[in-house]
């Protein structure tokens, strides 16, 4: 399909949109569906397609959204923070556009499992703070609660900074991705270290029981590779282009899952 859905009016008791993977044009149909007023709205899919514009204020309306997917189109601007107001949202996939600004604070769902703003050109720090938010519904065995982040995909975007420890508060964490954290802004990207980012690895990190994939590929990282977890689940490790130094540890050279 193709044309233009900006000016679409959509049923008012509409839960679900989808409309991946088309050649529809034009501003993305957010502002349209916030003028309708969905507000039994759960989830939006619109990748894949060459929507332009920017995530409209009122997406904050929405109160009832599980899922945003606008991944792979044209769509620029800032993430407003209004979305600080879904506080069911569950996926969020900005990946490939070109958005720009800061994301610490954006959101405020304790029930995010998936987080995916790959290849825009987001600046500052890395959104630390989502593993901050703890779900009653997820705790370890001592009672403890802890983030829901499944997935959380930072690559190729502006960030500055370091890898803090507060991510392995995700302790259902099974894919950590950031690789290039700054590389979006350096050309060609991966040439040349990402001086943006500076620190090194956490060691907590290799101690994480359900992270499958770890990719810290591209951050001119300093320091050495920390040791495996004995009770590691992980096959993919992902550490070049940076300044690791020191010897591999022995947990990784025995670990035959890691590719």
């Amino acid at each position: 399909f193709q044309g233009e859905l900006s000016q679409v009016h959509f049923p008012p008791l509409l839960k679900y949109i989808n409309v991946n993977n088309n050649s529809f044009t034009g501003l993305s149909p957010l502002g349209s569906m916030c003028a309708t007023g969905l507000g039994a709205l759960q989830e939006i899919y619109l990748g894949y397609n060459h929507f332009t514009g920017s995530i409209p204020d009122c997406i904050g309306q929405f109160t009832s959204l599980l899922l945003l997917n606008i991944e792979h189109n044209t769509m620029e601007g800032s993430v407003p923070s209004s979305m600080n107001s879904l506080t069911t949202l569950q996926t969020v996939i900005l990946s490939n556009n070109m958005f720009v600004g800061g994301l610490v604070g954006v959101w405020n769902s304790t029930m995010l499992q998936t987080v995916d703003v790959s290849n825009n050109q987001f600046s500052g720090s890395v959104p630390y703070s989502l593993f901050d938010l703890r779900s009653s519904s997820n705790t370890d065995s001592n009672g403890n609660r802890n983030s829901s982040i499944i997935s959380f995909v930072m690559a190729k975007n502006c960030f500055t900074g370091t890898i803090a420890p507060s991510v392995c508060r995700a302790g259902a964490m099974q894919v950590l991705d950031l690789s290039g954290l700054h590389a979006s802004c350096v050309s060609p990207v991966y040439e040349v270290y990402s001086y943006g980012v500076s620190g090194s690895i956490p060691d907590c990190i290799f101690q994480m029981p359900s992270l499958i994939a770890l990719y810290i590929t591209g951050n001119g990282l300093s320091g050495t590779i920390p040791q495996l977890s004995t009770s590691t689940n992980m096959i993919v490790l992902a550490l070049d282009y940076n300044r690791l130094s020191g010897t591999i540890p022995t947990s990784i050279q025995q670990w035959s899952e890691l590719q």
